[in-house]
């Protein structure tokens, strides 16, 4: 029996999403669950030091397929924009965010 890859994934937003309402371009806004990620790494480039690290969302694919660039997504009343989201292969896409 095939087993659907994002399986653990849909568990993971059912357990651990949040509702977040994203703000197209154009459009109406809508809410969608998603899991938020705000990493607390420091890092190093060379010579530069501090947080490399943006929060990130992540939510299935077929819902990521209207967030591109520009849009904002809520949550907990902080706006993120949009500037990348990234499909994983038979995984969860990732959209990295800039906290306005």
């Amino acid at each position: 029996m095939p087993v659907n890859p994002l399986e653990v994934d849909i568990l993971a937003l059912a357990d651990f999403g949040h509702e977040v309402l994203v703000t197209p371009a154009t459009g109406d806004p809508y809410t969608l669950t998603m899991i938020y990620d705000e990493p607390d790494e420091e890092g190093g480039l060379g010579h530069i030091n501090g947080n490399l690290s943006q929060p990130i969302f992540s939510c299935l694919p077929a819902d990521a397929v209207l967030i591109s660039p520009g849009t904002v997504l809520t949550l907990a009343g902080i706006d993120y924009k949009v500037f990348d989201a990234l499909p994983r292969f038979q995984a969860m896409t990732e959209i990295r965010v800039v906290e306005q």
